[in-house]
């Protein structure tokens, strides 16, 4: 056991090493610090977008009181990381250079001056695309709201349709030019825009082209040459005259001026009527394809070259329903048909696609070809969700999205927001002109003639009246005047019920047409009480006839005249000739046809009016094809053109006596020639 001594000698040698290890602990410390005070002060920077970091290797004072001062600036104690907003670099560079202080360059200064040089959007011009660059971790939120069309290719790279150039500028408008750049095949890209915009307002503002157009069997009224020249100019566009305006002539005759084989796509109901306009106007007889599937007769018309012709025509019902396989949808009309590759595409009544949803709005959009016109009468730029089916096929790179067209223009409740942008996407693409506004270009009736194709079984029935009257003519057998005019009345009639279907389609085209204007309604006339009562039943419509008195006929001719919800009228044609205003309407269709112009005349008077009250109409005759009543129509339009030009007409018996008995005279001289 240890003595008292002992112990006491050890714990002085224990508290002499404890000073020892305390004086040679801050030696070492001491050494320490003269070690790091004689290095210089250093600062690692690199760059992660958007922000640069410093991190500080050893505390300096005057350094972080620099930090301290930039805007934005985070500090993580742990990590000594100093993050400040990369475009507070280019101030903070020199003023760290002043300070003599080390800075290690973990990222190039090249690289972090390049980044923050960087514009937000640096724009070019990449095969036939717009390239647009963003800036490293820039959101690219703003630039899909403005330009929906804009497609990511990969982080940061978006590319545009060159024909987005007006909405990229306008977008680029709304920033500080600081942010934006872009080279100099981009600002002849905006400018050739510009100028095309320039050129679309100049032909859009004019009254008539003085280009000769003389391509035609056609003598264009002049707003209708200006119609001619905005599809010249705008190759895929619309045409949207008001109903009346003579749409079709305007499609024939860029076909005509340009040279180009062109398909047309038209409601069934109207390809007799494109037929024979195609041949009047152009002295060309145009194919017609039919059938719901094309046969090996029609891929050799449409794609052997010998056999193609200029001009061909397809209803919209026989282009049928798509059809599905593995694959998905497909049409085997619009596979044949663009393999054709015709120079032009027209649309007549495009209104007709507005659905998209349908098959037929798929099937018509699936139809390709350089050129392409749309054409309608209806104002569906009302409709943004109606319009965009026709926007799509004009240009579907542009107009994709069904749903993004509809964020940025409807306002939810089928109306119209963001009209201002709509009107300036439109402005290159569609013209409309509406009477009012070309109607020093307008007679005051504007008579119009379409073509009715009688269904099989009428034409059975008509040939067998047809064979009874020339039985009479040509036999020897009864020529009483009175008793021939009851065959004639007979075949009439045979003609007017098979123009039912066509008569309510018509009047329902018009309305929809003619929506919102002043002078939207319809009367349809026939001579046949019969028909009348069938025809008002088809479209709820109020109904005159001559076995009414004219005090009922004056009720119904008011309640026509003031009841906004009444569109339609039909009446027994002599029963309005005299003595009702019907100045509400600003259509009639004729049905069938009268004996005399005269009587054509006065009926047509109830809806123009007169002096104060007189407004244009347009004024449908309908035509049962190559029938009688083209025979008849041909008579009455030459009394009704000398009638005109003189001030002094002949009595209605005469006129119709000398219509009745030319009828009589040449068809004796054709003989008798049934329908096929």
């Amino acid at each position: 056991m240890e003595t008292l001594q002992e112990l006491l000698v050890k714990q002085e040698l224990l508290v002499k090493q404890k000073q020892d290890l305390q004086l040679e602990s801050e030696r070492l410390a001491k050494q320490v610090a003269d070690l790091k005070a004689s290095q210089p002060v250093s600062v690692e920077i690199s760059i992660i977008p958007p922000v640069v970091q410093l991190k500080t290797l050893k505390y300096f004072d005057p350094l972080n009181q620099l930090l301290r001062q930039i805007p934005m600036r985070q500090y993580d104690s742990v990590s000594g990381l100093n993050s400040i907003p990369a475009k507070y670099f280019v101030d903070l560079l020199p003023k760290l250079e002043a300070l003599n202080i080390e800075i290690k360059w973990k990222s190039s200064k090249d690289e972090i001056l390049n980044f923050i040089n960087q514009h937000d959007y640096s724009i070019s011009i990449v095969e036939n695309h717009f390239l647009i660059l963003l800036k490293a971790s820039l959101n690219d939120w703003n630039l899909k709201r403005a330009v929906p069309q804009v497609k990511s290719v990969k982080k940061f790279h978006y590319t545009l349709g060159l024909q987005e150039a007006l909405r990229l500028e306008q977008f680029l408008s709304t920033l500080a030019p600081a942010d934006y750049s872009f080279n100099n095949d981009v600002r002849a890209e905006f400018d050739k825009q510009k100028e095309n915009r320039d050129k679309f307002k100049v032909v859009k503002s004019q009254s008539v082209v003085t280009e000769n157009l003389n391509l035609l069997n056609l003598e264009l009224k002049p707003f209708q040459t200006v119609g001619v020249e905005f599809q010249h100019l705008a190759p895929r566009c619309i045409l949207g005259d008001e109903m009346g305006l003579g749409k079709s002539p305007q499609a024939i005759g860029v076909a005509v001026k340009e040279n180009d084989r062109t398909l047309f796509v038209v409601p069934s109901q109207l390809v007799l009527n494109w037929s024979r306009q195609i041949q009047k106007f152009t002295d060309e007889v145009p194919h017609v394809l039919t059938g719901t599937k094309p046969t090996d007769i029609d891929y050799l018309d449409l794609l052997a070259k010998e056999r193609k012709v200029k001009f061909t025509i397809i209803g919209m019902g026989s282009l049928g329903r798509p059809l599905n396989d593995e694959t998905g949808k497909y049409s085997d009309w619009a596979n044949v048909i663009n393999l054709s590759k015709f120079d032009r595409i027209v649309v007549d009544e495009a209104h007709y696609i507005k659905t998209s949803e349908s098959n037929r709005s798929w099937v018509v959009r699936q139809l390709v070809s350089d050129k392409l016109s749309l054409l309608t009468g209806t104002p569906i730029m009302n409709r943004p969700k109606e319009l965009w089916p026709l926007l799509n096929m004009i240009n579907p790179v542009t107009f994709n999205s069904e749903s993004s067209f509809e964020y940025a223009y409807s306002n939810g409740n089928n109306g119209v927001r963001n009209v201002h942008e709509l009107r300036e996407i439109l402005d290159p693409l569609m013209i409309r002109r509406l009477k009012s506004e070309v109607q020093q270009d307008l007679d005051p009736i504007n008579r119009i003639i379409e073509y009715v194709e009688l269904s099989a079984k009428a034409k059975k029935v008509y040939n067998k009246c047809l064979a009874g009257v020339y039985e009479h003519l040509l036999t020897g057998a009864s020529q009483e005047i009175t008793h021939i005019l009851a065959l004639f009345t007979r075949l009439q009639q045979v003609c007017t019920v098979a123009k039912y279907d066509y008569v309510v389609d018509l009047a329902q085209r018009i309305l929809e047409a003619k929506e919102g204007e002043e002078f939207d309604k319809v009367i349809i006339g026939t001579q046949y009480v019969s028909s009348a009562y069938v025809l008002a039943s088809k479209l709820k419509a109020l109904v005159i006839t001559g076995q009414m008195n004219m005090e009922d006929r004056m009720r119904v001719a008011d309640n026509f005249q003031n009841d906004p919800a009444r569109k339609f009228l039909v009446c027994s044609t002599k029963s309005v000739q005299e003595g009702l205003d019907l100045t509400a309407a600003g259509s009639i269709i004729n049905v069938d046809l009268l004996w005399t112009p005269a009587g054509h005349q006065q009926f047509e008077g109830r809806a123009y009016g007169r002096l104060n009250d007189s407004h244009s109409i347009d004024s449908y005759y309908l035509l049962a094809n190559k029938t009688i009543e083209e025979m008849k129509w041909g008579l009455l339009q030459e009394k009704l053109n000398t009638i005109e030009q003189v001030s002094d007409g002949v009595s209605k018996s005469e006129e119709s006596s000398g219509i009745f008995m030319e009828m009589v005279r040449q068809m004796k001289e054709t003989g008798f020639i049934p329908l096929a």
